[in-house]
């Protein structure tokens, strides 16, 4: 993190990954009070598992029925790891939320100085729920703040896979081709492969309804603004998926690289500089983007999840504060995995070969890259407003901690890189920039967020040790 700056070169990866949790748990507690205090709803869904995992639990069931409740010994795992991976996680997550509420009223200063109500009625403005489940065709949908309710509610049934709505049919047929042939329609099927498009109000513009694929980029070096963290020269290619894992103890640890949705890196990049990492421009920060240059009143922002490795219909709490910053609430939000997310910010550079030119002849012989669609000057507006926003949600988020913290109300070990995140910010001369990169920071140590808030508040089913 920026703030890691002003430690020692050999500061732990273990006290890296609690500023990272520091950090992330701040902006979610300042976003919630943030939704709360403009009267806005704020939900949390738990991911539905995906059709793989249903897959398994529905071969076992029938395995039970047939063979008098034994497991097969060639499953990969037996039903009571499924139960024991999955009912539990869900009890940890809703202890999660309910922890947050507990913190956001006691020490949130919200402006009617009471959240308990909001909890226990039928209009709740916090509450968990449950992510749509993937099919073909299926979208997350980034609707206008300002709709009416009805028009909110349409939206949010036709990302749950109602497909009634007949505005929207050839939107839904255009999508179900994307899903089923990505690669002839020039989507991305692998990990991460999130296609951002626009969803037409008119039938008649389907031809600009394909925006982009996820996008892996270059974050950092010539052109980008400020500067980046990485955690040392050690670290090659940080930020990219399935390169390195944060292992329970902290530690970092390289892996086997993992395809993640964007092909291989051109092959003078395979190596980025120390003042360099790997970031992912979502698809539907780019559908944002061309919804904004061509006309928002003509089309809806959304992102389609396509092929079977990535089936999460909801947007994760990164892109969510980016859509709410354009004025878009998100048809679903989850607070997995945002791992090395970015906004769509000048000086971004594309790390995908597929973006490589092989100029020829003359002086320009050599390697170039094309430009990425949609980023830089076209959101210029909405990358501004982001990074208030952030500055905003981490600086309310450090504000709850500290004050939790002066009565042993977070998680031993997160004390002093929560004080020195306090002190990065206080001293910063551009507190929202400041921020922001930090954010940014954090999400190359890709976690679940909802573990991070747990790690940090010491959530246990059954206690709470919130305010000591």
């Amino acid at each position: 993190m920026s703030s890691c700056k002003l430690q020692d070169l050999s500061v732990s990866d273990s006290y890296i990954r609690k500023e990272a949790d520091i950090v992330v748990t701040a902006t979610v507690l300042g976003f919630i009070v943030q939704r709360v205090n403009k009267n806005q709803k704020c939900q949390f869904d738990w991911e539905t598992p995906s059709p793989k995992s249903m897959e398994e639990y529905r071969k076992i069931d029938e395995y039970q029925k047939k063979n008098e409740n034994k497991y097969r010994e060639i499953d990969p795992k037996s039903k009571e790891e499924y139960e024991q991976e999955f009912l539990p996680n869900l009890q940890r997550f809703l202890e999660v939320l309910r922890a947050m509420s507990i913190v956001i009223e006691e020490y949130g200063e919200l402006k009617d100085g009471q959240l308990s109500s909001w909890i226990t009625t039928e209009d709740d403005k916090l509450k968990d729920g449950q992510s749509p489940s993937w099919r073909e065709g299926a979208v997350v949908i980034g609707i206008p703040l300002e709709s009416k309710q009805e028009e909110k509610d349409k939206l949010k049934k036709l990302a749950q896979g109602d497909p009634g709505l007949e505005e929207t049919e050839l939107g839904i047929a255009l999508g179900e081709l994307v899903s089923r042939q990505p690669k002839e329609m020039g989507a991305k099927s692998g990990r991460g492969a999130y296609t951002g498009m626009l969803l037409a109000k008119n039938r008649g513009e389907q031809r600009r309804q394909i925006i982009q694929s996820t996008h892996r980029v270059i974050v950092g070096g010539q052109g980008y603004e400020y500067p980046i963290w990485t955690p040392g020269s050690a670290y090659e290619n940080w930020g990219m998926m399935g390169k390195w894992k944060v292992e329970s103890s902290g530690q970092f640890s390289k892996t086997k690289e993992i395809a993640d949705g964007c092909g291989p890196m051109p092959e003078s990049r395979k190596e980025l500089t120390t003042n360099e990492r790997i970031g992912y421009l979502h698809g539907m920060s780019m559908a944002i983007g061309a919804c904004r240059e061509l006309s928002q009143d003509q089309y809806y922002p959304v992102e389609m999840a396509v092929g079977t490795e990535t089936t999460k219909m909801a947007s994760c709490f990164a892109c969510a504060t980016y859509m709410y910053a354009a004025g878009y609430e998100p048809s679903s939000i989850h607070l997995g995995r945002a791992e090395s997310w970015v906004a769509p910010s000048k000086g971004l550079r594309s790390a995908e070969l597929a973006d490589l030119i092989k100029s020829q002849g003359g002086s320009n012989q050599g390697e170039k890259l094309r430009g990425l669609m949609y980023v830089g000057e076209t959101q210029k507006k909405e990358v501004s407003q982001w990074r208030q926003d952030i500055g905003t949600y981490i600086k309310k988020g450090v504000s709850i901690l500290y004050e939790m913290s002066k009565k042993s109300g977070i998680a031993l070990g997160y004390v002093e890189p929560l004080v020195n995140l306090k002190a990065v910010i206080e001293k910063a001369q551009e507190t929202e920039n400041v921020s922001s990169e930090i954010f940014l920071d954090a999400l190359t140590v890709h976690e679940k967020d909802w573990i991070r808030i747990e790690r940090v508040l010491d959530v246990q089913i059954g206690r709470l040790t919130i305010g000591g």
